[in-house]
């Protein structure tokens, strides 16, 4: 801990010495009259229960007393602006963007992996800035997202004891088998580094064996994966099974990271990991305030609230006088706490990648587009290379791919994790449909998911551009009355409906009215050209949040006057009633 305005604390102690020795050493000379002649005193005195009520007397005094010092001393450190103290008042911790890895480099089914799953499935819904990504050993399972619901039910699915999808894709290999480092830098690579900011926090959570037995070279050694976590910034936390040390410990330890054993109380130790995130980088927060008043502040309110309580059950004559003084003092404090500030405002937490523009692409997957387009391809491979298009325009962008035909699917959650993205839209095909099915496809399937996607992308990225691209053939088979687009107002900025067969251009246009976007043929393999985001759209980055007056140091200098005139008056009424020096006569 240490004080901004250490010339406050030091007159804090001048004052609390002059305070106790004006009550107790400055004499005061008493006249006769103000003395009441008692007989028999000295009997009096010798009777056990005068004697246990001296006892209760001098014992209630030093406690309070030391009540007293111990609120006054908090109260002169709150006026001292102290700093390096817990926080929670515009925590630059709190406010700095954090991405968290889950790394699952151990066999699905062991009780370490599940408990893991299940933890961040359970906590996720709580999450408010965090990004949060699940990777096995060659499956990017969940990419970098804030879409708490789909990551939530991902990781849910995949902690099931039974019957859960494989985390792990069936490949094999002819002369390579993933290592324990291979699987680390993947599950690196998921956090990427065109998105490094200065403020920019990275958490990697491992789970699995501390080494691979044997097999074939690996591509990464255990010194370029440290390299690797050093350039990328990112923490490293690890919890093994088997031997308690190794190359995954070590790596832990070095990026500033914590390494515990998967054998014991998994929950317990990811509880631990999360405690300790990645510190902020140096200017992160710099709206944030660097004091802390709010632990010394807790303190002397505390022991405020105790004297008041020693006041009333005591119930003195001068109750009435004590009980003002200790509720007011109680009072700055308790205002003191909340730390309020004049002509400023606290600034939001900060995201990352909160600037950079939201793509929706919705992808038809019926059988027409799976028809070839003249020129020795499908439709979908067609939109398939569009796609690849805007990746490569909008490289930082945020991705969401929702697929349908008579149904929806979000196959990837709004996520800037484009490397990853690019083999799930190369595997995109057209689903299998019967003239039964093809009868029911629907162009307008994926308009609920759409809608709710968009509302989570405004509340999110308030000031990114949010684009729609519709790629579909029109469903011209399809028997079902279509339903609309119904996207919240003013939440689409810009995008294109991309029609990829003529007799369903009069159901697309339908689609681009609604969405407010218009409608291009694609029928050649020229550039994606002839649309625009909306220009209207400001997404300049905002300006910064002025730190405003702190006034908690103003209440803590009253807390602390009134706490020692109440020092002054309880020590001078004890001095006054021990020792008593009469007038001569």
């Amino acid at each position: 801990m240490d004080l901004i305005w250490w010339v406050v604390a030091m007159a804090g102690c001048l004052a609390l010495a002059g305070c106790i020795g004006l009550a107790v050493l400055w004499p005061r000379q008493v006249s006769q009259q103000e003395l009441r002649p008692l007989a028999n005193t000295g009997r009096l005195t010798r009777l056990p229960e005068y004697r246990r009520a001296v006892r209760r007397r001098t014992v209630t005094i030093v406690a309070t007393v030391a009540l007293l010092v111990v609120a006054f001393v908090a109260s002169v450190l709150v006026a001292a602006r102290p700093t390096g103290l817990p926080s929670w008042a515009r925590n630059a911790q709190n406010s700095a963007p954090e991405d968290i890895m889950v790394c699952v480099g151990g066999p699905q089914d062991s009780p370490g992996v599940a408990a893991t799953l299940k933890y961040f499935a359970d906590r996720i819904p709580s999450f408010g800035t965090q990004r949060i990504g699940l990777t096995s050993a060659n499956r990017r399972i969940v990419p970098l997202t804030r879409d708490y619901q789909y990551a939530a039910a991902r990781f849910a699915d995949y902690a099931q004891p039974q019957g859960s999808p494989s985390l792990v894709a069936p490949v094999s290999y002819a002369d390579y088998a993933p290592s324990v480092e291979d699987v680390i830098a993947m599950c690196v690579t998921g956090l990427p580094p065109f998105d490094r900011t200065a403020d920019q926090r990275r958490s990697l959570i491992y789970i699995g064996p501390q080494t691979t037995s044997g097999g074939a070279p690996a591509l990464f050694t255990a010194d370029r994966v440290t390299d690797l976590a050093h350039k990328a910034g990112v923490q490293v936390n690890v919890l093994t099974t088997g031997a308690s040390t190794g190359p995954t410990t070590d790596l832990a330890h070095t990026t500033g990271g914590q390494a515990f054993s998967a054998d014991s109380d998994v929950t317990a130790h990811l509880e631990q990991i999360r405690k300790h995130p990645p510190p902020a980088a140096p200017g992160a927060g710099a709206a944030r305030s660097p004091e802390s008043p709010e632990v010394p502040a807790i303190v002397a309110l505390c022991a405020v609230v105790v004297l008041i309580a020693l006041v009333v059950v005591r119930q003195r004559g001068t109750v009435g006088r004590r009980i003002a003084l200790l509720v007011g003092a109680a009072v700055l404090l308790a205002i003191a706490i909340a730390r309020p500030v004049i002509g400023g405002a606290t600034p939001p937490p900060a995201v990352a990648g909160a600037h950079d523009p939201s793509i929706f692409v919705l992808v038809d997957r019926s059988a027409d587009m799976g028809i070839s387009d003249g020129r020795g391809r499908t439709r979908l491979a067609a939109a398939r290379d569009d796609i690849a298009a805007l990746m490569d325009r909008y490289p930082n962008a945020r991705f969401a791919v929702i697929s349908f035909a008579s149904r929806p699917a979000l196959n990837w959650p709004l996520s800037q994790d484009n490397w990853s993205l690019k083999p799930v839209v190369d595997a995109i095909a057209p689903y299998a449909s019967t003239p039964a099915q093809a009868a029911r496809a629907d162009v307008g399937a994926a308009s609920t998911v759409l809608r709710y996607q968009l509302f989570s992308a405004v509340q999110q990225y308030p000031r990114a551009q949010n684009l729609v691209f519709y790629l579909g053939a029109g469903a011209p088979e399809s028997q079902e009355q279509a339903r609309a687009f119904d996207p919240p107002a003013g939440a689409i900025d810009g995008g294109a409906v991309l029609a990829y067969d003529a007799a369903g251009q009069a159901a697309l246009q339908a689609v681009a009215g609604q969405l407010g976007v218009p409608l291009l043929t694609r029928g050649g393999d020229g550039p994606l050209t002839g649309w625009a985001e909306n220009p209207g759209h400001e997404t300049a980055p905002a300006p910064a949040a002025a730190t405003g007056f702190e006034t908690y140091w103003i209440l803590g200098m009253g807390a602390a006057g009134l706490v020692l005139v109440e020092l002054y008056l309880v020590l001078r009424q004890f001095v006054r009633t021990r020792l008593v020096t009469p007038e001569p006569p």
